[in-house]
């Protein structure tokens, strides 16, 4: 997901976004950060003994994440023609 993340970040770095794209920039670089935090607290769920809080916060910041890229994805659509 990350890797979607710097793609779509990549793809707008070609368009040289203005006003609402800026945006999208800091919101797509927010979502690399937020999957990242996913991945590091599924890896320490796994290596815990009693893991169910941090499967918890992993699974909500995934799907903060979706939402976010989302949302991301949405705002490059219109910044994007």
């Amino acid at each position: 997901m990350v890797g979607v993340c710097i793609t779509a970040l990549s793809i707008l770095k070609l368009v040289r976004p203005t006003g609402l794209g800026i945006w999208v920039n800091h919101l797509l670089a927010f979502c690399s950060l937020v999957f990242l935090t996913s991945g590091m607290l599924s890896y320490a769920a796994m290596r815990a003994a009693h893991n169910v809080g941090l499967e918890r916060f992993a699974d909500v910041a995934f799907i903060a994440g979706l939402i976010l890229l989302s949302v991301s994805t949405v705002f490059m659509a219109f910044v994007v023609d």
